[in-house]
């Protein structure tokens, strides 16, 4: 995401072997403790 920040949630969640976008947010979650929309948000300027 910080590669590419114009690139839509679904297609990241694809390009990492997901076929679900809404599992790929899950995982994300859970494993950062932030959605990839907010995670996006919080590191845009970085």
């Amino acid at each position: 995401m910080r590669n590419d920040p114009n690139a839509l949630i679904a297609d990241i969640a694809f390009d990492y072997g997901f076929s679900n976008p809404s599992y790929f947010i899950r995982c994300f979650k859970n494993a950062y403790d932030i959605t990839p929309a907010a995670y996006r948000r919080k590191y845009a300027n970085s």
